[in-house]
């Protein structure tokens, strides 16, 4: 199996406006961008069949760019929120179950 990672996710949308059968997964880079992760077979032939400027519909194409642009906010949001969790429940103010450590306050009572 193929694997290809695109940092544009035009390319990736292009894949899905023009149906093809690859599995397009949103992952997040050392740099802490949103790369797109393609895998299957007949990658090289699907990018040589891009290139070579394929038809591809206008609103199919749009509809596919905003749901991978979509997946950028989702997991850039859902990074930040774990990493949001983990700054509070090292500070003390809450436990891993989720709730607040009051042990501190009754201390100081």
């Amino acid at each position: 199996m193929e694997k290809r990672t695109f940092s544009d996710p035009v390319i990736p949308a292009t894949f899905r406006a023009t149906h093809k059968p690859f599995k397009i997964t949103p992952q997040k880079n050392i740099r802490g961008d949103v790369d797109f992760l393609v895998e299957g077979e007949g990658i090289d032939g699907a990018l040589d069949e891009l290139y070579s400027n394929v038809s591809v519909g206008v609103l199919d194409f749009i509809k596919e760019l905003k749901s991978l642009r979509s997946s950028i906010f989702a997991l850039a949001a859902a990074l930040a929120a774990r990493r949001s969790s983990r700054r509070v429940i090292s500070s003390g103010r809450l436990t891993p179950s989720g709730t607040e450590d009051w042990s501190a306050a009754s201390a100081n009572a």
